[in-house]
């Protein structure tokens, strides 16, 4: 007679983390890909810029960005729309070769 345990079902994807070029000792802590709900989700939306910026936002897990008093900022559209065009690119690519790691790896299973 076999005994059955249960499996936590929890986030399992693995971190990165990333400095931004223009902001030196920036950490960004990137999820290696998206979740399935998350996926589902971003697939309805409309164009490829807002594709790719609700996959970025559902890709970071924390950053180290905060407000002049200190306080860590939100993880949310408006703050990404503060980062200059380069950074933003540059984090785009990164999610770009998570993702296509993460999908490379799927793929070997």
């Amino acid at each position: 007679m076999s005994t059955k345990q249960n499996v936590v079902l929890k986030d399992v994807r693995k971190t990165h983390i990333i400095e931004l070029p223009s902001f030196s000792g920036s950490q960004i802590e990137l999820y290696e890909g998206v979740l399935f709900g998350e996926a589902q989700r971003i697939e309805q939306l409309g164009s490829d810029i807002e594709k790719g910026i609700e996959s970025l936002l559902s890709m970071i897990k924390s950053w180290n960005f905060s407000d002049e008093d200190g306080n860590l900022v939100e993880i949310n559209k408006e703050n990404l729309n503060k980062l200059p065009a380069n950074d933003l690119a540059f984090l785009m690519n990164k999610i770009a070769e998570l993702m296509k790691f993460e999908e490379q790896k799927s793929k070997k299973v």
